[in-house]
């Protein structure tokens, strides 16, 4: 009775830490498929950023997980899903609320309308950069530490 007893205690032990490792070596390896995941982004540069909004663009904010892409300005947000393939994303469902804000001489919506024209990705280090179909720059994000 007390070797059933210690086989049944060792069987979940090994089980519970076989699960751990499991769920650890899928987390790590969910990042290295989908770099993007699990990262804050801040705005460096993008089409159509002005002298005039340099200071809003520090503001920008982008975040991808599971699937799904937030962003925000400081006023508004924006939502959305996102899949990626090689070095290819596709955005979908994007939408995003619409307060007026007086600091914010760029709004989400026009940044979402930029937003939607992205087709493919780079990512090196800590930098991401977003480009439409013809591979020119839309945007150049760097890993944030908020």
């Amino acid at each position: 009775m007390p070797n059933k007893i210690l086989f049944v205690i060792a069987f979940h032990t090994l089980f519970g830490l076989t699960a751990c490792s499991t769920m650890l070596s899928n987390s790590t390896e969910q990042h290295q498929i989908n770099p993007l995941q699990n990262t804050q982004w801040a705005l460096d540069d993008g089409k159509n950023i002005t002298d005039q909004t340099k200071q809003q663009k520090k503001k920008l904010q982008i975040r991808f997980d599971q699937n799904k892409i937030s962003a925000s300005d400081g006023c508004n947000t924006l939502i959305g899903e996102y899949q990626i393939h090689s070095n290819q994303i596709k955005l979908s469902q994007l939408a995003n609320t619409a307060h007026v804000c007086s600091d914010n001489p760029m709004s989400l919506t026009q940044w979402s309308v930029m937003l939607r024209k992205v087709k493919y990705f780079e990512f090196r280090h800590t930098e991401l950069k977003l480009f439409d179909s013809k591979r020119n720059l839309i945007f150049s994000f760097h890993a944030s530490t908020k």
